[in-house]
């Protein structure tokens, strides 16, 4: 039975009334193509294609039954009811959104919105089911290797005797466009149920043929070695009618412009336009174009042709799937590529054509679809210019050529002593008649008759060659530069530059359209109205740079040649900008999807956008061109459909029609689903969400996957939509909902416990804060007693010696008194000590007892001690604050003072300075204290040794500093001053 399968695949009847495809008749020129082979997901031994009503592409398999969504192939898998098996050989999508499926062994299924019915291989389907049709009164027909049948209440019906049919193997089905059921069988005999009628009728029994479809009036069929022309005469009698094409045709099918698509065996596709079809005698080989696997075709050898409801033709081959579709552009068919394209309308219908590079130094014209070699020019083409009819101006290599009525007049630039290439740039005729003519490394020149000048006003070193020049009605001349835009108008010059709000860099093209005049160049495009220039601000983020060619159409339409593609504002669009250019205007771009040929140049030639006198509009890339016709309707597009195709929850596979499903304790979920539109599958956007756990979309345009984790308890429900590249929404979106019920941890028993256990936890920190609190009043307790223990070493240190020497002058004076006048002496000096004595003890008392515990206390100590001391040495002493005041720790101010008090000490007595700084600055990082003269400095024998004999002052600097975690710096040099600075960290220093 597989063997009699593949073999009337491939001579049986392939009836087809194929739904429109909008294909022109210039071959393949202007049709997208794209293919996949089993590398790219493509199943093994296709037999059928059919497309449901949500969008989706479904392929019938030896190895199961597939879904195409555009961008990836999935294998389907019910997750309710599963197939009758996975040998698939036809499906079908009926009008209510159903499919159909048949299999090699017998049997049917019906998927209806994800629920799958099957119909088993006993009783009526038991043969190979090969095909299913639906007639206008919405029966479904089987057809089978045992008869025909239809559905009734999900029931195979056959025929009655009164319906005559012949029984016979049913293995194609078609319904035409005016509703007639037509089957064939594998005794080469075809039948036919026309409309209304409850009657088949039998047509010869000698046609052979292995594909057939209908145009407009009759029927064309195909036998594998010959195609056939049927038609039927008044009478009812069919004519048959040879045609002479020599190639094994396998499959045919019209599209909407009338043209034929035919594949063969072995040769590839074909396309033959419908002004053949009237006769059959002109339907030859050399009529159509064809498209081989040396222009992309997956093989040449093809099996089957199905049009999708956008309009675009699917082709099975023997190892591959393509498509194709009619794309807005039209790529002119020049026999080599053209470097450097050269555009300019003849206005005579007619195009010229040329190129800068390359080897063809040929001048093409293009008129009427038909490309031609000029008779008369020649050579590597820079620019071209039409002036009048038959006039035509050639720009070169230093020269330009004028041919006028066929006959040609060649003008040499001037002799340049450079030795550069100066190719012309731009060619263009001012209102006074006077001929510009713009050249590579040159300022503009002006040809009167045949002198040439170059104008004064526009030579200027910095921009000396322009790219572009505009004739502007009002009869000033525009000179486009890198960068620069120049105006020449009644004799004046105007210049325009960044500064003055030239943002398009270097102007590469300008276009005049009423009262405005738009300006395009590598950066950006602007235009000028009013005399003002203007930003062109276009939603999202498109950028509009890299663009060399602008025309606005007459009905208001902007068209620009840019880096991104072919960027088209609506009339409507245009209109809001020129009245309001601060807002930013919708648009539409055309790239590679659309045919766009590439990225134009935005140096020469220029411009890189032409429009014809149809306002066709012709589009230059590196080294090709192709058309546009901007009042061509965009391809028909229609809601695309969304499935979620997979819900796993921890690596389990779960159920996705709209049952609520109950899952516990789930640690991730994710979500696979597609989206069903083949138009521009690529430009479709989706966004989803997961409602109960997050209100906002995520958007994406190539992700078809979602990923949730560690959800908590509630009702969830997982919704997804799409829009497709014509900006057409889905008309519902797909969803699928789930409940995560509480666990235990979730439940109101263990947020019980949570409560206990909170306030056994504050009981705790309770405890543990008193305990911190008894260690607190510890450490006070412990700085408390190191305090008593510096004041005993200070009164040791200080108090104490001095006292202990008053006593002893006492008794020294005591025993001196042999004289009184001398004893009268020696006591008054005595009690002047011990004053300064009685003095020192009530300072350092008074430190004691007064610590620092105010704002500013240290920097305001510090200052009255400074003051202090330069009254009683007489030397200058300021205090400096940086930054804002933080308060300090009590403890760590205390001993800064008394560092910083006997450093200044030190200074005033020692030093022999004339000015004495001291810097407090108050650093987030640290807290810094520095303290400087320009006296003679410290010896050089003392520093080395750290200290002077019998001294011990700067030791008990260093202690201190080192008993507060603080950095001593002492720098000194001789007859340069001192520094001494001290660094304390902030975590130190500051109170917290």
């Amino acid at each position: 039975m597989l063997a009699l399968l593949r073999a009337h695949q491939l001579i049986a009847l392939l009836l087809f009334l194929i739904f429109p495809l909008q294909i022109t008749a210039q071959g393949f020129s202007n049709i997208y193509h794209r293919g996949w082979t089993t590398r790219d997901g493509v199943p093994d031994s296709m037999w059928g294609l059919t497309q449901t009503t949500d969008g989706f592409l479904w392929i019938a398999s030896d190895t199961g039954l597939y879904r195409f969504d555009g961008i990836h192939f999935l294998r389907y898998s019910a997750s309710v009811h599963k197939l009758v098996s996975d040998q698939v050989v036809s499906v079908y999508g009926a009008s209510n959104g159903d499919l159909w499926v048949g299999y090699q062994f017998g049997g049917a299924s019906r998927i209806r919105s994800g629920v799958v019915t099957n119909f088993p291989r006993e009783g009526a389907l038991r043969g190979t089911v090969l095909g299913f049709a639906e007639t206008p009164d919405h029966t479904i027909w089987v057809g089978t290797a045992s008869g025909l049948f239809r559905m009734e209440h999900d029931v195979p019906v056959a025929p009655t005797p009164a319906a005559q049919y012949h029984v016979a193997p049913a293995f194609q089905l078609r319904v035409d466009r005016d509703g007639t059921l037509w089957v064939g069988s594998d005794k080469h005999s075809m039948q036919c149920l026309m409309s209304g009628k409850e009657t088949f009728e039998q047509l010869p029994e000698d046609f052979g043929f292995n594909s057939v479809f209908r145009d407009n009036q009759n029927f064309w069929w195909s036998s594998g070695s010959s195609v056939r022309y049927l038609d039927r005469s008044s009478d009812g009698k069919w004519a048959v009618a040879q045609s002479k094409l020599g190639n094994k045709v396998s499959a045919m099918a019209m599209d909407r412009n009338g043209d034929m698509w035919w594949g063969t065996e072995q040769d590839g596709l074909f396309i033959t336009p419908s002004s053949f079809l009237s006769d059959p005698k002109k339907l030859t080989s050399a009529s159509a174009a064809s498209f081989t696997r040396a222009d992309g075709l997956t093989r040449n050898s093809v099996q089957g042709l199905f049009a999708d409801r956008e309009g675009g033709m699917w082709v099975r081959t023997q190892k591959g799937l393509d498509y194709f579709r009619r794309s807005r552009f039209t790529n002119i068919p020049f026999p080599a590529a053209v470097p450097n394209a050269v555009m300019a309308n003849l206005h005579d219908g007619s195009m010229l054509f040329g190129s800068s590079g390359g080897n063809d130094d040929a001048v093409y014209r293009f008129h009427g679809g038909e490309l031609s070699v000029d008779p008369h020019l020649r050579g590597a083409v820079t620019t071209a210019y039409y002036d009048t009819p038959g006039s035509i101006w050639i720009g070169y290599d230093a020269k330009v050529v004028h041919w006028l009525n066929g006959q040609s007049t060649t003008f040499l630039l001037p002799p340049d002593s450079r030795g550069i290439k100066r190719d012309v740039q731009a060619i263009r005729y001012d209102h006074a008649g006077r001929l510009w003519v713009a050249a590579n490394g040159e300022p503009p020149f002006l040809l009167e008759g045949s002198h040439w000048s170059q104008p004064p006003s526009l030579i200027e070193k910095r921009f000396t060659a322009p790219l572009s020049i505009l004739a502007a009605r009002d009869g000033s001349m525009w000179f486009g530069f890198p960068n620069r835009l120049m105006i020449l108008s009644q004799g004046k010059v105007y210049r325009f530059d960044e500064q003055s709000g030239l943002h398009t860099g270097s102007v590469a093209a300008m276009f005049e359209r009423g009262d405005h005049i738009w300006i395009v160049g590598s950066q950006g495009v602007q235009f000028v109205r009013g005399g003002r220039l203007h930003d062109l601000h276009l939603q999202a983020t498109e950028d509009p740079s890299g663009a060399s060619g602008v025309y606005e159409t007459s009905k208001g339409a902007l068209w620009i040649n840019s880096r991104a593609g072919a960027i088209t504002l609506a009339a409507d669009q245009v209109t809001r900008l020129l009245q309001h250019p601060e807002r930013p205007a919708d648009y539409r771009i055309l790239d590679a999807l659309d045919n766009f040929p590439g990225a134009p140049t935005v140096i020469r030639p220029l411009p890189s956008l032409v429009a014809d006198d149809n306002e066709r509009l012709y589009f230059a890339a590196r080294d090709s061109v192709a058309w546009i016709d901007p009042e061509q309707s965009e391809p028909e597009s229609r809601p695309p459909g969304i499935k979620i195709d997979q819900m796993t929850v921890d690596g389990r596979l779960m159920d996705t029609t709209g049952i609520i499903k109950t899952i516990q304790k789930p640690s991730s979920i994710s979500f696979a689903f597609s989206v069903g539109t083949l138009l521009f599958p690529e430009r479709t956007k989706v966004r989803y969400k997961l409602e109960g756990f997050e209100s906002g979309w995520h958007e994406t345009e190539t992700t078809r996957e979602a990923l949730y984790s560690q959800l908590p308890a509630g009702n969830f429900t997982f919704v997804v939509e799409a829009v497709n590249g014509q900006g057409i929404h889905s008309t519902t979106p797909a969803m699928v909902s789930f409940v995560v019920p509480p666990t235990f941890f979730q439940s109101i028993w263990f947020r019980g416990l949570c409560v206990v256990a909170g306030l056994l936890m504050v009981r705790l920190l309770y405890y543990a804060r008193v305990h911190y609190l008894l260690e607190k009043a510890e450490q006070r307790h412990a700085l408390q007693r190191e305090e008593r223990a510096r004041i005993a070493r200070d009164l040791h240190d200080t108090f104490f010696p001095s006292v202990h020497g008053i006593f002893l002058q006492v008794q020294a004076t005591t025993r001196s008194i042999t004289a009184p006048e001398t004893a009268r002496h020696s006591l008054e000096k005595l009690l002047d000590e011990s004053d300064d004595v009685m003095e020192a003890g009530r300072r350092l008392i008074f430190e004691l007892r007064s610590p620092i515990d105010e704002d500013n206390a240290l920097e305001k100590r510090l200052t009255a001690c400074g003051e202090e001391l330069s009254r009683e040495y007489g030397i200058a002493f300021n205090v400096l604050a940086e930054g804002q005041s933080i308060s300090l720790q009590l403890t760590i101010a205390q001993e800064i003072f008394i560092i910083l008090q006997e450093a200044m000490r030190n200074a005033f007595r020692h030093s022999k300075a004339s000015a004495i700084h001291l810097v407090i600055a108050h650093d987030p990082a640290e807290l810094r204290l520095e303290l400087s003269d320009n006296g003679r400095g410290i010896p050089v024998d003392i520093l080395h040794a750290g200290s002077a004999d019998g001294h011990w002052g700067l030791p008990g600097m260093r202690e201190r500093a080192a008993a507060i975690n603080a950095k001593f710096t002492l720098q000194s040099e001789t007859d340069s001053g001192t520094r001494i600075s001290l660094e304390i960290p902030a975590r130190i220093a500051y109170q917290r």
